[in-house]
C-alpha cells in the first residue's frame, strides 16, 4: 500500500517537472515573438529552475522505491 503511494508520488513529480518544461519553453518562444524583447527571459529561467527541482524530486524518489524494493526482497515481511 505503501509502494504503491510512494509510485503515485514519484509519477506526479515526473509528470509536474514534464509539464513546468514544457509550458515554459513554449510560453518562453511566444513571447519573445510576440513581444519581440528578452525582458521575461529571467521569470521563464526561474521556472525552469523549480522544474528541475521537480525533476531532482522525482530521480530521488525513485532511487528510494528502488532501495526499498531490493530491501524488500532480502527480507521479505
Amino acid at each position: 500500500d505503501a509502494f504503491v503511494r510512494v509510485q503515485l508520488l514519484a509519477y506526479l513529480l515526473l509528470s509536474g517537472a514534464s509539464a513546468g518544461f514544457g509550458a515554459g519553453i513554449d510560453l518562453k518562444v511566444n513571447i519573445k515573438e510576440l513581444l519581440e524583447s528578452n525582458y521575461y527571459d529571467s521569470f521563464f529561467n526561474e521556472g525552469n529552475a523549480g522544474s528541475a527541482i521537480l525533476l531532482l524530486a522525482f530521480i530521488c524518489a525513485a532511487i528510494v522505491s528502488l532501495l526499498s524494493s531490493l530491501a524488500l526482497i532480502r527480507n521479505p515481511l
